[in-house]
């Protein structure tokens, strides 16, 4: 089964994690925490991480 994620906080990947523990043959596609293995996310979410306007002008 594959699963389309969106887990962009810290919280939201920790539910990530235990529902990953009571599922078999999942195949995740998504952004999520690098630190999720074996899965490798389509982005890495520090690269999305930032605060404040000026920030978010650089990542236009």
């Amino acid at each position: 089964m594959k699963l389309l994620v969106s887990a962009l906080e810290p919280s939201s990947n920790l539910h990530l994690k235990e529902v990953l523990k009571y599922t078999e043959n999942v195949e995740l596609i998504g952004i999520f925490d690098t630190r999720i293995s074996p899965y490798t996310p389509l982005h890495d979410i520090s690269e999305m991480a930032i605060m404040g306007f000026i920030d978010a002008l650089k990542k236009l």
